[in-house]
């Protein structure tokens, strides 16, 4: 086992980053990546290309491992799922195009989604300035290389995540491009958000949703939401009513975060929005998977790419105590650690 620390005077925030990096096995993958500041602990399989681990130091751990897969690298895990052929790892990826492309990609196949960006290994490295820069080789179905650098806060709990997708050739008909995160955590109590006043968002049909055909905000009942979505004073609140239930919420969210909440723990994932962008998936920069376990999915701004051209698209995870409320009071007190924290992330 090797231990790295590093620490520079100027980075995010600008403040220091001081990450503590080992190397370590964590759950039978042997190449794993442990990061701290003191106060956050990250994990990273780069032999799955994945972040599989986040929390509070001695926390547990938020994000979602498929029990069943740990260990195995994609072809094996790949084999345990038949039918789709899908190694559902868990853990925190993205992907550069929309689901409704893959089809164009994967000859005639909508799933599952680039093995290059799911489940194939990534280069890893920790750099000078003690962040941990992760890059994808080249997916010649879609035409891009990824590249991440994963900052932590040396002064709070919270990571910054700096994104890019950088076109290359390859392709025969280039889709649109973009980066969506995709980030499986483990369920939540709720996961809350802040609607825009002029919002689209809106619900998609997934087995055994209560909304078969879909349901837009200006023609739903209200009352057939109740059992995974409410809405209160401009604050969506979602849950899984029961065990198996699936669902799924798209919004535009424009505020720039989302929280989960694990009793007195809030779990943020915060995000620039850009209002002149194109958004996929009718505008959507968040989308929220409900079942078993949950999955965030921040969005990019979208556009078609020629090669050479790139999307960046920084996003940024903390974990904070914030006390057990009622859900309204809980909503607010999230809003107000949000901003604070946006204010810190620095953007491009």
């Amino acid at each position: 086992m090797r231990t790295i620390t590093i620490a520079i005077s100027l980075g995010i925030c600008g403040t220091a980053i001081c990450a503590e990096m080992e190397n370590a096995d964590y759950k039978g993958w042997k190449d794993a990546v442990k990061c701290s500041n003191g106060a956050i602990a990250l994990t990273v399989v780069p032999s799955i290309g994945k972040i599989m681990g986040f929390s509070l130091v001695n926390g547990e751990n938020i994000i979602w491992n498929n029990k069943e897969l740990e260990g195995l690298l994609l072809k094996d895990a790949a084999a345990k799922e038949p039918m789709f052929g899908w190694a559902n790892f868990g853990g925190d990826r993205f992907w550069v195009v929309q689901q409704s492309d893959n089809a164009q990609l994967r000859g005639g196949k909508s799933w599952p989604p680039d093995e290059v960006f799911d489940g194939a290994p990534w280069a890893c490295k920790a750099d000078g300035s003690g962040a941990l820069i992760m890059e994808s080789r080249p997916s010649i179905e879609a035409g891009v290389k990824a590249w991440r650098k994963i900052e932590l806060d040396s002064l709070s709990p919270m990571t910054v995540m700096r994104q890019k997708i950088t076109a290359v050739d390859g392709v025969r008909k280039r889709p649109i491009n973009m980066i969506q995160n995709v980030t499986t955590i483990n369920r939540p109590d709720m996961v809350i958000a802040k609607l825009a006043k002029e919002t689209c968002f809106k619900y998609s049909p997934l087995e055994k949703s209560p909304f078969p055909n879909g349901i837009s905000p200006l023609t739903f009942p209200k009352e057939s939401l109740s059992r995974f979505l409410t809405v209160k004073d401009g604050y969506v609140f979602l849950s899984q009513p029961e065990k198996g239930f699936t669902g799924k919420f798209y919004a535009d969210v424009k505020d720039g975060w989302i929280c989960a909440i694990y009793g007195d723990t809030a779990y943020f994932q915060l995000f620039k929005y850009e209002p002149e962008s194109y958004y996929p998936d009718g505008g959507c920069s968040v989308e929220v998977y409900v079942s078993d376990y949950f999955e965030l999915e921040l969005i990019s701004p979208a556009k078609t790419l020629r090669p050479g051209e790139e999307i960046s698209f920084d996003v940024a995870w903390a974990v904070e105590k914030i006390g057990i409320q009622d859900s309204l009071e809980t909503a607010k007190k999230c809003e107000e650690h949000a901003k604070k924290l946006l204010k810190k992330s620095r953007f491009r």
